[in-house]
């Protein structure tokens, strides 16, 4: 199944599968974003979106439904055009 995120800002659609796809190369994102989490685990979750999310709730001590958000947010911030990873 393809996850997709719908942004706020002018409803562009992030296809977690492109972040999946390219896991290696967003690897280094997600550890700047998340850095409690240890780079096996990231790597690890190899793009698995659902496990990021887990993860990150468990680690940081979070609700589920807010490391959902953070993740959003993630997607979000490394849509094409944005910047690159």
């Amino acid at each position: 199944m393809v996850r997709r995120a719908l942004a706020r800002d002018g409803g562009y659609a992030m296809a977690w599968d492109q972040i999946q796809q390219r896991w290696d190369e967003y690897k280094r994102r997600v550890r700047e974003r998340w850095g409690r989490l240890a780079e096996h685990e990231v790597d690890e979750f190899d793009g698995e979106r659902d496990r990021l999310v887990g993860k990150v709730a468990e680690v940081y001590g979070i609700e589920r439904s807010e490391a959902e958000g953070q993740v959003r947010e993630f997607e979000e911030s490394v849509r094409p055009g944005r910047d690159a990873p």
